[in-house]
């Protein structure tokens, strides 16, 4: 009977140092989550789940949309002008219009483009061309008609406004004993007369000889 007390003494003793020792050691466990680490699969991204210290991956889903692509061509060359590519949200889109080009007249939708303005669904891709015809270009030529100068070339579009050079800009030069008395498309002064500074719209080619009157 002795025997069995003293087992049982020193089991209880045992029992409360393993409680001792495990108490702390619970009170840190409990203070400080446990560290998992991360979990990585490839496609997913990151997501952290803090109460545990644990990294997971959750799956990436793209975002859903569509893409409106508008080109401005040159009708003659097909030489592409510019390009807009725009990414827009399923649904209503547009409306788009053509731009202004230098040389180029006002631009205008191509047949087979797609509408510059509607609905589009997702993932969808929608074409819009512009074609533009250049503009003529029409050659001015300035004569010396015996002065010192070579002259000059210059040039405009057809239909815009270009204003008549003067004898420095046009490089006709000086003419001993005359004095210049404007510009004449031909070179006896039997044509249409020009002055300088005078602004004209331009429909052609145009020639422009020196008028020279003797000085008194």
């Amino acid at each position: 009977m002795r025997k069995q007390v003293g087992n049982h003494k020193r089991l209880l003793i045992c029992l409360a140092v393993t409680f001792a020792l495990l108490i702390p050691l619970c009170s840190a466990l409990a203070a400080e989550a446990f560290d998992f680490g991360t979990l990585f699969r490839p496609g997913y991204d990151s997501q952290v789940y803090s109460a545990y210290k644990v990294t997971v991956e959750r799956e990436a889903v793209a975002p859903i949309t569509a893409t409106v692509v508008v080109i401005h061509n040159d009708t003659d060359t097909g030489v592409e002008l510019h390009r807009d590519t725009d990414t827009v949200a399923p649904g209503p889109y547009g409306p788009y219009g053509p731009m202004t080009f230098p040389g180029y007249e006002p631009g205008t939708l191509d047949a087979g483009s797609d509408p510059v303005s509607g609905d589009i669904s997702a993932g969808e891709t929608k074409t819009i061309i512009f074609e533009y015809t250049p503009l003529v270009v029409y050659t001015i030529t300035y004569w010396p008609n015996g002065a010192t100068g070579l002259g000059s070339t210059d040039t405009g579009y057809a239909g815009s406004t270009y204003t008549i050079k003067s004898t420095g800009e046009a490089n006709v030069g000086s003419r001993e004993y005359y004095g210049f008395d404007g510009w004449n498309t031909k070179a006896d002064g039997l044509g249409s007369n020009y002055l300088v500074g005078e602004p004209i719209t331009l429909t052609k080619d145009l020639d422009l000889y020196a008028k020279w009157v003797p000085r008194i």
